[in-house]
């Protein structure tokens, strides 16, 4: 039972069972996680830090463009917190169409983690509700962030801040050329814990 019991623990921690020589993978599984370098969790957790203004649950509007001349208003809400020790960060956006100034159907859903290593620095992985991912670098400053991804006919340019007042202030404008144009903004606020 004890040895059951040892084997299931292996298993579920992703750790071979029996005796292999070092970097040799237990069958049916790599040796991904043997064959990396050990890396410096310290300086992960450390350049983590920097974003720890983003962490806990925001709420507020949020708007995009989604033709010529036809902006879509939303309720959005941000959910982030640290994982893995905090070398980690878990971001959840959530836009809902506002219909008569109450939040509707889901229009917009992501997920992502933020992390850093020292050889490229930050990066963010987003998935989307409607099937979109990617890897972005993401460039971090004193109060904010900012990112961009391939467009057709150009790029995105996502560019976030705090307010004076702590709300994050996020916008994305298409850029063709020297043509630079909003296409969604955000403004969402923290949201106090209750009793």
């Amino acid at each position: 039972m004890r040895k059951r019991l040892l084997m299931v623990a292996c298993v579920l921690a992703g750790l071979p069972i029996g005796e292999r020589a070092a970097g040799q993978a237990a069958p049916g599984q790599t040796a991904v996680a043997s064959a990396q370098a050990a890396p410096d969790t310290a300086a992960r957790r450390a350049a983590m830090a920097r974003l720890a203004f983003l962490q806990g649950k925001w709420s507020g509007e949020a708007s995009a463009m989604v033709g010529r001349g036809q902006k879509l208003e939303m309720i959005q809400t941000e959910s982030v917190r640290y994982a893995t020790g905090g070398q980690t960060m878990l971001v959840e956006g959530v836009g809902r169409r506002i219909v008569a100034g109450e939040p509707r159907d889901t229009l917009f859903h992501a997920v992502a983690t933020i992390d850093w290593l020292p050889e490229r620095g930050y990066l963010m992985r987003a998935y989307t509700l409607a099937g979109h991912y990617g890897e972005f670098p993401l460039a971090v400053t004193e109060r904010g962030f900012a990112w961009e991804m391939a467009a057709p006919g150009g790029k995105v340019m996502y560019t976030m801040g705090l307010t004076a007042d702590g709300a994050w202030d996020e916008r994305g404008d298409y850029v063709r050329g020297d043509q630079r144009y909003e296409v969604i903004r955000l403004l969402v606020r923290p949201v106090k814990a209750q009793p």
